[in-house]
């Protein structure tokens, strides 16, 4: 479903597990502050132009950005904002999910699908394609 691959892509954009961690925890903030406080436009409102939005959930076309459209939020430049007049059933199922998302993400890093399968090598085994393996046997202080 919508919400799985959103959580999938987020995931594999993210540059470590624990970036990955850093950008579902900074989603569950965001939907836990809208139903904490559904009145203030302070939660409601997602400032999508600042460096710390951009960091954490990268830009408007992201995995991190597609699961706040699926919470609700619509993309207004420059901001996500939550409608006033709208349930919060959506916020809620997609803060379940993500939360969710937070419990499995050792398993869900471990068999994801690289977005780039070199480069995610190099970030998840940097001595994998920094330094070549020595032949079996062959050298030191063995013989």
């Amino acid at each position: 479903d919508a919400m799985g691959r959103g959580i999938d892509r987020l995931v594999r954009e993210s540059a470590s597990k624990a970036e990955a961690a850093k950008s579902l925890n900074t989603l569950a903030m965001l939907l836990q502050n809208l139903l904490n406080n559904p009145e203030s436009d302070r939660y409601r409102k997602v400032n999508a132009s600042g460096s710390r939005f951009r960091e954490l959930l990268g830009s408007g076309g992201t995995g991190g950005a597609e699961l706040l459209r699926l919470a609700g939020f619509q993309y207004q430049e420059p901001n996500f904002t939550f409608p006033a007049d709208q349930a919060h059933d959506s916020a809620q199922h997609v803060l379940d999910f993500v939360q969710d998302a937070l419990r499995t993400l050792d398993q869900t890093w471990a068999s994801r699908a690289p977005a780039d399968g070199a480069a995610a090598l190099g970030v998840a085994h940097p001595a994998a394609v920094a330094a070549p393996v020595p032949a079996a046997g062959g050298g030191g202080d063995a013989g």
